[in-house]
C-alpha cells in the first residue's frame, strides 16, 4: 500500500470517527415508571405479538393482492414484476421497497393528476417549438387540434394562472415540462403507485390493530396480577388505544406516553423468543421475517440481542447472517448504480425525473477493495452526491449487520476499522 492510500484510508477513518460513539435516546420518564409498577414492557409485548401487523413494510403478497384488486377495479393493468425489473420496486427479505426517486414522481402526480393533458400540451408545443416561444395564432391552433384529438378541453386558466402559457403582445412563452418526463410516460403505473400510497392500509401506519376480546383477555389477565396497570379509560385518555366498536387501535407516534417506542428493543425481545417457540413456523430464516413485519412497525431499530437468551441471541445472528448472504438483491454490479440512483435520496431527483438516468454506466467489478471504494467515491462524485451512503430500500440489511457488529465483539472491532 503506497503513502497515497495511507493517506486516504486515514481520511476515510477520520469520516468514521463520528459514527463510532454511542446515539443514547432519551426515554419517557413516565414510560421508564410504568416499567417498574406495572410490567408495562411485558403488557405491551404480548399486545404487538397478537396485534395484526401495519403497512409500514409490506410484503410481495401484499403487493400482489393489492395490484390484483387495483386491476380489476380499473381499466388499465400494472405488472408486478415490471416494475421489479426496472428497480421503481424492490423486494429485500421479501418485504417491498419504493425508492425514494420513485416517490418524488408520486409526489409529482399528486400536484398534476388533475391536468395530465395540460401537460401533454406543453410538452407538444415545445417539441414544436425549442425556443420556448410561438405566435398566438400557432398556440390557438395547436390548442384547438389537440383538443380535438384527445377530445378534451385544456384549462387555459390554469396555464396561465401558474404561468406556463404567457401571452407578451402576440408572443406566446412555453413553460418546459422535461421534468415531468417520467411522469407523462409512465401516468398509468404512477397512478397506481399514488392510488397504494392513499390506501386506508397506507394510512394505518400509525396504528397497530388488535381484536377487542383479545385486547380485553390480555389486559385483565395482566391487571389481575399488576395491580397497578392504568384503567382502559385511562389509556383512551392518554391516546394509548383508541376503541372502535370490535378493535382497538394501538397509537405507535402520537401517544402521550410513547410505549411502543421507548420499548422497541424489549418488545423485540420477547416475540422473538416466542417465535423461537412456535413450532408452526418451519425454519428461523421465516421466524426472523416474522420479527421483522411483527415489531417494524415504526422507523427504529430495536436492540434486542442483549435482552434474550445465549441460545436465541447465537439463533437470531446465525439467521440475519444467512439471510444477508443469501439476498439476491446484493448479487451482481450490473444494476447496482441504478438501484443506488434511485435510492439516493441525499440529492437532486432530477436525472430520474427528466429521464436521463437510463444512460447510467455500470460499476466495473475490482478485484481490489481500495480501488473499488475509489471507484465508488468517484461515481458518487459524478452525481453531485454520496450516491451510496443511505440505501434506504436496503435498510432491513443494515439493520441485521449493525445488529451482529454490535453484538460480535471481533466483528465489531472490524466494523469500526
Amino acid at each position: 500500500m503506497d503513502h497515497y492510500q495511507q493517506s486516504a484510508i486515514a481520511k476515510l477513518q477520520n469520516i468514521l470517527k463520528p459514527y463510532n460513539s454511542k446515539h443514547v435516546r432519551h426515554k419517557n420518564e413516565k414510560a421508564k415508571n410504568a416499567k417498574l409498577l406495572w410490567n408495562a414492557t411485558a403488557f405491551f409485548s404480548k399486545i404487538v405479538i397478537q396485534s395484526k401487523p401495519n403497512s409500514f413494510i409490506k410484503t410481495v403478497p401484499y403487493f400482489e393482492k393489492f395490484i390484483a384488486n387495483y386491476n380489476k377495479t380499473t381499466n388499465v393493468t400494472i405488472h408486478l414484476n415490471e416494475l421489479f425489473e426496472k428497480y421503481w420496486l424492490r423486494s429485500i427479505l421479501g418485504f417491498v421497497h419504493i425508492p425514494p426517486a420513485v416517490r418524488s414522481v408520486i409526489y409529482d402526480y399528486e400536484k398534476y393528476k388533475d391536468h395530465k393533458y395540460e401537460l401533454l400540451l406543453l410538452r407538444l408545443l415545445g417539441q414544436n417549438h425549442p425556443n420556448i416561444e410561438t405566435t398566438l395564432q400557432e398556440y390557438e391552433n395547436t390548442l384547438s387540434n389537440f383538443q380535438d384529438n384527445h377530445n378534451i378541453i385544456i384549462d387555459e386558466d390554469w396555464l396561465e394562472e401558474t404561468k406556463r402559457i404567457i401571452n407578451n403582445d402576440g408572443i406566446i412563452k412555453i413553460a418546459p415540462v422535461d421534468y415531468y418526463y417520467v411522469l407523462l410516460e409512465n401516468w398509468d403505473v404512477v397512478a397506481f403507485l399514488y392510488v397504494l400510497r392513499e390506501s386506508n392500509d397506507e394510512k394505518s401506519n400509525g396504528y397497530l390493530t388488535i381484536d377487542k376480546t383479545v385486547f380485553d383477555s390480555i389486559y385483565n389477565a395482566h391487571k389481575a396480577n399488576f395491580e397497578k396497570t392504568p384503567s382502559i379509560q385511562q389509556l383512551i385518555d392518554d391516546k394509548t388505544i383508541l376503541q372502535t366498536e370490535n378493535e382497538y387501535y394501538i397509537n405507535i407516534y402520537d401517544s402521550k406516553v410513547p410505549y411502543l417506542s421507548d420499548y422497541e428493543s424489549e418488545i423485540a425481545a420477547f416475540v422473538w423468543q416466542e417465535l423461537l417457540l412456535d413450532n408452526s413456523i418451519a425454519t428461523d430464516s421465516e421466524r426472523l421475517k416474522k420479527l421483522i413485519e411483527i415489531t417494524f412497525y415504526r422507523e427504529g431499530w430495536p436492540k434486542l440481542e442483549n435482552l434474550i437468551t445465549f441460545q436465541a441471541k447465537e439463533s437470531f445472528l446465525k439467521t440475519a447472517t444467512q439471510l444477508v448472504l443469501a439476498e439476491p438483491d446484493l448479487d451482481g454490479l450490473e444494476n447496482e448504480m441504478t438501484k443506488c440512483f434511485l435510492d439516493n435520496r441525499l440529492g437532486s431527483n432530477l436525472e430520474f425525473q427528466n429521464g436521463s438516468y437510463v444512460d447510467l454506466e455500470p460499476l466495473k467489478s475490482e478485484t481490489d477493495y481500495y480501488e473499488f471504494y475509489q471507484q465508488l467515491r468517484l461515481r458518487s462524485k459524478e452525481q453531485n452526491s454520496n450516491l451510496f451512503y443511505v440505501q434506504e430500500s436496503r435498510s432491513l440489511i443494515g439493520y441485521l449487520n449493525l445488529r451482529n457488529c454490535s453484538t460480535r465483539h471481533s466483528l465489531f472491532k472490524n466494523c469500526r476499522k
